[in-house]
């Protein structure tokens, strides 16, 4: 909410002559320079969840806020092609995904984390759908495969208490939201829906849901 915020701030920042600082304080907050990394060092996977989590929404609204249609341009295609290199399986471990489906942080499987980076790059991925900027195909699938998996390993909702890290009560689980906001986000292939992700949403879905599910 906040980088949208800026967005909507700009003509305010500009008549107070703090834009240009704005935007440089939310390129540097993002980390903008990470979209060179080609993870090629396996250290580039390191904390990789929680910049899917935090920080991957203000990465593109740092491009959107480039002060050139040319650099917007650059700069949406340098995060699509940052997610195909990061949503990638990460080796040993390092933090990122997995060929099972788990996501691992702090050299371990760590559910919660998994959960939170799938939280946080969702909404960015069905942004991103249906557009030049779209992830590909192959991070697409590995996002796909850790969320059905999550429901395994959950079994229904909630982790196991060896899967819980440091929350060990029992009450940590997976977000059921992410399901739907991929099922809707168009696939690669061109396909509108994502219709086994949208079963596992139903399926998922409690007997009195939320509003916001």
């Amino acid at each position: 909410q906040g980088n949208w915020g800026e967005m909507l701030l700009e003509r305010v920042l500009e008549q107070a002559g703090l834009w240009q600082d704005a935007r440089a304080d939310l390129a540097w907050f993002v980390g903008l320079g990470r979209l060179l990394q080609d993870f090629e060092n396996p250290d580039h996977y390191g904390g990789l969840v929680d910049v899917l989590n935090t920080l991957l929404l203000g990465l593109v609204t740092a491009a959107l806020l480039m002060p050139t249609e040319r650099e917007q341009i650059t700069y949406l295609d340098a995060v699509r092609r940052w997610c195909d290199r990061a949503i990638t399986f990460s080796p040993g471990v390092q933090g990122g995904f997995k060929p099972d489906g788990s996501m691992f942080h702090h050299v371990g499987m760590f559910a919660d984390y998994g959960r939170d980076g799938l939280i946080g790059s969702a909404p960015v991925i069905g942004l991103l759908a249906g557009t030049a900027y779209q992830v590909g195909p192959d991070a697409r699938a590995i996002i796909r495969q850790a969320l059905l998996t999550m429901r395994a390993y959950a079994n229904t909702t909630q982790w196991p208490l060896p899967l819980s890290g440091r929350n060990p009560n029992g009450l940590t689980g997976l977000n059921i939201n992410t399901y739907g906001v991929l099922a809707n986000a168009s696939l690669p292939d061109g396909r509108a829906l994502d219709a086994e992700l949208g079963r596992a949403y139903l399926r998922l879905m409690p007997a009195n849901p939320t509003a916001a599910q």
